[in-house]
């Protein structure tokens, strides 16, 4: 794929993570630039974030930070794909001012998740201002991440 010609949107979200149904929860690639991602997501009517005693939900803190922290796998993907690189793995390491208008999200509910770069370092740590959008603001939140290419890497870090 030559990511560097193809306009964001058209390219496969698959391409972009190692994710794999269900756990891949974006549902397409709205932009890209070297300092932010759009993406979308549509809540799904069952599966590992939802609610036993509420069905038809799904827990909004659970599957929104899983959500933001799947675009901003999918911004590092998609440099991955613009410089040949192999797609990398990524770690949540915290969430900072997490803030939620609901507890729930219902099926089918159409978001759209801003991942915003505010700073990244050579060691591939990242921090990112999140947003969750459904025609309103739904979820914030600040999270730090860590990129590596082999989880070796982190496997070394704590020894």
């Amino acid at each position: 794929m030559n990511t560097d010609r193809t306009p964001p949107e058209q390219i496969p979200i698959e391409d972009l993570l190692p994710h794999r149904a269900p756990m891949l929860l974006l549902t397409g690639l709205l932009s890209a630039s070297p300092t932010q991602l759009r993406a979308s997501a549509t809540v799904p009517e069952s599966g590992l974030f939802e609610l036993p005693l509420q069905p038809g939900c799904v827990s909004a803190a659970a599957f929104g930070l899983e959500c933001m922290a799947q675009a901003i796998a999918a911004w590092d993907g998609y440099f991955c794909c613009v410089t040949q690189q192999p797609i990398r793995t990524g770690l949540i390491l915290g969430a900072r001012d997490f803030h939620s208008a609901h507890a729930t999200f219902a099926a089918g509910t159409y978001l759209q998740i801003s991942a915003d770069l505010v700073m990244q370092t050579d060691e591939g740590i990242g921090v990112f201002d999140c947003t969750i959008n459904a025609g309103a603001v739904m979820q914030t939140a600040r999270l730090t991440v860590l990129t590596v290419s082999d989880l070796e890497e982190v496997r070394n870090l704590a020894r």
